[in-house]
């Protein structure tokens, strides 16, 4: 997860939401974990300009 945050290069994440996890099966073993996440992040609001009259 922190690789995510890391490559979402945004300047103040707030969270993270872990969709999915799955791993992939070596044998007897998990070899490799994945997780589908999304990062989320404050982002200002503008309102839309109206042209005067």
């Amino acid at each position: 997860m922190l690789a995510a945050v890391k490559a979402a290069k945004v300047k103040a994440p707030v969270g993270v939401e872990v969709g999915r996890l799955w791993a992939e099966v070596n044998g007897p073993k998990l070899s490799r974990y994945h997780a589908s996440v999304k990062v989320a992040y404050r982002e200002v609001q503008r309102s839309a300009v109206r042209p005067s009259r």
